[in-house]
């Protein structure tokens, strides 16, 4: 079986002040990269610990889900 690509939602913003940049769903973090080396390195790391929150948040919400809508199957829609 293949492995699925981590992504992220569609539609998402840079949160940098003025920015209307869209980002891509591989790109998972909350800045453009464009902005996210502007930020300072606490920034940095504050910024992609929520990021890999959302991520883990994300997951068991799916397992959840999953669990819920048929039980009995292997989980294999959802691995990464």
């Amino acid at each position: 079986m293949q492995k699925m690509l981590k992504t992220s939602a569609e539609g998402r913003k840079c949160e940098f002040t003025n920015c209307n940049r869209i980002l891509s769903i591989y790109n998972h973090e909350r800045y453009c990269h464009s902005h996210l080396y502007q930020m300072s390195q606490e920034e940095r790391i504050r910024s992609s610990l929520h990021t890999e929150l959302s991520a883990a948040l994300l997951r068991q919400a799916q397992d959840k889900l999953h669990e819920k809508l048929d039980p009995a199957s292997p989980r294999q829609a959802f691995e990464q």
